[in-house]
């Protein structure tokens, strides 16, 4: 059984003539009654009575009509689902990291990937704060976050791959009055304020934990000041007070306003996505974008975005 035997049966049952049948497929009357005759052979059934009135269904052929009718309807839904499917997988791969971050050689970078893998794909980029961008993430607004590693915490439902690894350093301004100094150590800024990420301004977090840790290891606590956002503390800083402990990656690190302190402690820059389970083109991605990067971190281990 063919689907072309079912389609010439459906049409010459729906206008009870070979003939007619014909004209709307656009296709000879021979080819029709070939296909019909086909079929019943197949089924070993008489579907359809030749009369002097026209063509009549048998009732073998009621119900394979009532039949090929619910497998056309279900065949046109499981197609449309299909190519939604196929639609997503070469449609719109949207990704999040956290603004603030120098992306400004990872993006041309990600097109030639994208072109080089998957040309009919095309990349959405965004920034966030570390805590936005994982509830992004997981309220479907963007399909992988780019972030660090220590912010994301035990999350089952995620899913997560080391893509490389930057140095921790201690931002600051050049008009900050300690900056003049020729030589200068973490212990320099005990006085100063040291600027937090925190959205909501409440409770203790990563970023939060790792400046207290590099602190007390050069022997002393740090007076942490949580700041709503990112723009937020480059405000501050641009003001001449305070420092941020930060990923080497921040923007700001490479302007001529500001200075960093490297710390000795690496932070691991990983991409995290939903696990669903699925293959699709949006998880072999993340694969493709792990290896190019992990193979690029091998020659610029400060930052292979560059």
């Amino acid at each position: 059984m063919t689907h072309a035997q079912v389609e010439c049966f459906m049409a010459v049952s729906k206008y009870q003539s070979f003939s007619r049948a014909a004209a709307h497929m656009y296709i000879s009357q021979p080819a029709v009654s070939k296909q019909v005759s086909s079929l019943e052979k197949d089924l070993s059934l008489t579907l359809l009575q030749r009369t002097h009135s026209g063509i009549q269904l048998t009732e073998a052929g009621k119900l394979f009509y009532r039949f090929f009718q619910k497998y056309q309807t279900d065949f046109q839904t499981i197609w449309d689902a299909a190519r939604r499917l196929d639609t997503q997988e070469a449609g719109t791969v949207r990704l999040g990291c956290l603004d603030g971050w120098d992306m400004s050689s990872f993006s041309p970078q990600l097109r030639r990937l994208r072109d080089e893998k998957y040309p009919e794909m095309k990349i959405n980029l965004d920034g966030y704060n570390h805590v936005a961008v994982l509830d992004a993430l997981q309220n479907g607004a963007i399909d992988i976050a780019v972030t660090l590693e220590i912010t994301v915490g035990n999350r089952p439902e995620l899913s997560m791959r080391t893509v490389t690894s930057a140095p921790a350093v201690m931002l600051f301004s050049t008009l900050n009055p300690l900056a003049q100094k020729e030589t200068l150590t973490l212990e320099d800024f005990r006085d100063d304020p040291f600027y937090v990420i925190s959205p909501d301004g409440t409770g203790s977090n990563p970023m939060e934990q790792l400046a207290v840790d590099v602190c007390r290891k050069a022997g002393f606590t740090p007076n942490i000041e949580r700041i709503p956002s990112s723009a937020s503390v480059l405000m501050r800083l641009q003001g001449g007070a305070g420092v941020q402990v930060t990923c080497a990656w921040t923007g700001a690190c490479s302007m001529p306003l500001f200075r960093m302190i490297p710390l000795n402690h690496p932070l691991n820059i990983s991409a995290v996505w939903l696990d669903t389970g699925a293959g699709t083109a949006k998880t072999r991605f993340i694969d493709e974008l792990c290896n190019h990067y992990s193979a690029l971190s091998a020659e610029h281990p400060l930052n292979p975005w560059a």
